[in-house]
């Protein structure tokens, strides 16, 4: 397949939504990392977390997934729903 028509053609994403629980984000990301190939984007939404260790596990991912952070709590549905 040509490269512009691979580029066109939509990915499959995971959006994670996170807000603390450092420990079940690295878990969560160290399986999709392990058991997803590279077409498949992950995409990391972390809620305003408080807990400073959230970043430090998404930071460590930061090659493989994208991440983005809200500014305030914005709540389970509306974080989930944000990068659809």
């Amino acid at each position: 397949m040509r490269e512009e028509v691979k580029q066109k053609l939509k990915k499959t994403a995971v959006i994670l939504p996170v807000y603390n629980q450092p420990d079940i984000v690295e878990n969560c990301l160290r399986s999709l990392v392990k058991n997803t190939s590279g077409e498949v984007e992950i995409i990391a939404i972390d809620d305003s977390s408080p807990d400073r260790r959230v970043k430090e596990v998404l930071l460590k991912y930061s090659s493989r997934i994208k991440i983005f952070r809200n500014h305030e709590n914005t709540g389970f549905c509306e974080n989930c729903k944000q990068r659809i």
